[in-house]
C-alpha cells in the first residue's frame, strides 16, 4: 500500500480541526450578546437612596408608605419614588429639617399636608452616622427641607426618582436599587410600613426582605417597625418561552451544520488523497 504524503496526511486531519473550531465559533456566537453587552454597557452605580435625616427624636412615625415604581426602567427612565409620612406631633409647634441624600430630588417635591410645598436648600455633604450602616461608594449630596408642623397628626409626602445600579445578566440587564431604612430609627417611635414595588410588564422583581405578589407586577407587604437596615430591589426583564426555544434551536442548529461541514470536507479531502 503506497504510503500517504505527509502533506495530505495533514490534509485530511484539518479537516476535523476546522470542525472543532467551527463549534467552538458558533457556541460563542450563541452567548456573545453577553460579552458585547460588558463591553458596552459596564456595571454602573446607582444613587445612594435613603430614609430622610433629621432631628426626629421627639415625633412618631405612625404609618409610612414607600412605592417603588421601576416600570419607568423599560424605557430607560429611572425609577420613581415616592414616600408619604403619617407623623403625630404630641409637642408645641416645630420646625423640622428633613434632609434627604437622594439625588432626583432636586426635581421632586415635598408636601405637607398635601398642600403646602416645601422648599429645598442645597448641602455639603454629610457625614454618615456609624451605627446606621450604610455603605455608600460615591460622594453623599442632599437637600435639606425646613418643615413647620403643628401638633397633633399630619403627613409629609415626598415624590423623586432614584438611578439604579445596573449589570449584566444573560442579554438583559439587571437593576438593583438599595434604599437605606436604618435612618428610620431616629424617630420617637416608628408605627409601620407599607411597601409597595411596581415592575415593568415582562420582568420580574426580587426584593429583600422578600415582598409577596399582589397583583400582576406588583408587590407588596406592611410591617411592623423596620424589618431591616436596607430594602434590596433587583429587576430584569424575563425572556420569554419562545425566545429561550429559539435560542436552543439555534445552538443545535449551529452544532449540526458544522458536524456535516465537518464531514463533508473530511470525506472531500479523504477521496483527493486517495
Amino acid at each position: 500500500m503506497a504510503r500517504v504524503p505527509a502533506r495530505l496526511r495533514i490534509l485530511r486531519r484539518s479537516p476535523v480541526l476546522w470542525g472543532v473550531f467551527s463549534c467552538l465559533v458558533i457556541l460563542a456566537l450563541q452567548f456573545s450578546p453577553v460579552a458585547i453587552a460588558n463591553m458596552a454597557s459596564p456595571s454602573v452605580t446607582g444613587d445612594l437612596l435613603s430614609e430622610p435625616w433629621a432631628d426626629v427624636s421627639t415625633l412618631d412615625i405612625l404609618h409610612e408608605d414607600l412605592v417603588f415604581d421601576l416600570r419607568p426602567l423599560a424605557e430607560q427612565e429611572p425609577a420613581q419614588i415616592s414616600a408619604t409620612y403619617h407623623i403625630n406631633n404630641p409637642g408645641a409647634a416645630t420646625t423640622i429639617e428633613l434632609l434627604f441624600v437622594a439625588p432626583g430630588l432636586a426635581n421632586g417635591q415635598v408636601k405637607l399636608n398635601d398642600q403646602q410645598a416645601i422648599a429645598a436648600t442645597s448641602i455639603a455633604a454629610p457625614e454618615i452616622p456609624a451605627e446606621w450602616n450604610i455603605d455608600s461608594p460615591q460622594p453623599v449630596s442632599g437637600l435639606q427641607f425646613q418643615v413647620p408642623l403643628s401638633p397633633g397628626e399630619q403627613t409629609i409626602t415626598v415624590q423623586y426618582t432614584g438611578q439604579p445600579g445596573s449589570n449584566d445578566r444573560d442579554i438583559y440587564r439587571m437593576y438593583d436599587l438599595t434604599y437605606w431604612l436604618s435612618p428610620a430609627r431616629q424617630w420617637r417611635s416608628f408605627g409601620t410600613l407599607t411597601v409597595d414595588v411596581f415592575a415593568p410588564s415582562g420582568w420580574q422583581a426580587e426584593v429583600e426582605p422578600d415582598l409577596p405578589l399582589l397583583a400582576q407586577q406588583h408587590w407588596q407587604a406592611t410591617f411592623t417597625g423596620l424589618p431591616a437596615d436596607q430594602l434590596t430591589l433587583t429587576t430584569y426583564l424575563t425572556p420569554s418561552r419562545w425566545l429561550s426555544l429559539l435560542r436552543l434551536a439555534l445552538l443545535v442548529g449551529g452544532v449540526v451544520v458544522a458536524a456535516v461541514m465537518t464531514w463533508q470536507a473530511y470525506y472531500r479531502l479523504g477521496r483527493f488523497s486517495q
